[in-house]
């Protein structure tokens, strides 16, 4: 009975940190989203709130999922600044280039992943379909009206003996 106490306020807690109007505690997420290069799920560790609610409350309400779009755009920026940074170290100790090499490619996977419209591959697929259902339909009518099918000898006996013997 005691851990039901503590697990009421530890959700009221949460639930005032998640609120719309607790604008301190959304600035912070987008300022460790945008600016430090955060994840959402590293910022809700950090904070000790649920990933999920937050998740749900920046789906839910559209000024925050403005805001938070900005932030994951800003910080896929980060990661662009962090690969012509490391491509400077590289020109500087060339010793080291494979793991700068490695680094870099993850930098570019990670910004391409978290901002696709800038850093990701531009992939355009167009597909036009027209198919008029009704002309297919009539015309499919209209071949079984001309063209009956003919009962040719031995299935018109079978049909009959089935007939004859229910």
């Amino acid at each position: 009975m005691a851990g039901r106490k503590k697990t009421k306020i530890r959700k009221d807690a949460q639930e005032l940190k998640l609120a719309e109007s607790n604008t301190e505690f959304w600035d912070k997420l987008f300022i460790a989203i945008g600016a430090e290069g955060l994840s959402l799920s590293e910022f809700c560790k950090l904070e000790n709130v649920e990933y999920n609610k937050v998740s749900w409350r920046l789906k839910r309400s559209e000024d925050l999922s403005q805001l938070y779009r900005q932030a994951r755009e800003n910080r896929a920026s980060i990661h662009a600044e962090r690969i012509a940074d490391l491509s400077e170290e590289v020109l500087r100790n060339p010793k080291d280039a494979n793991a700068y090499k490695i680094s870099i490619d993850s930098k570019k996977w990670l910004a391409s992943v978290m901002d696709r419209a800038t850093f990701g591959e531009k992939i355009d697929q167009t597909v036009s379909v027209d198919i008029n259902l009704n002309a297919t339909y009539l015309d499919q009518l209209k071949n079984l009206m001309t063209d009956k099918p003919k009962i040719i000898g031995e299935s018109k006996k079978e049909c009959e003996t089935i007939e004859h013997k229910a």
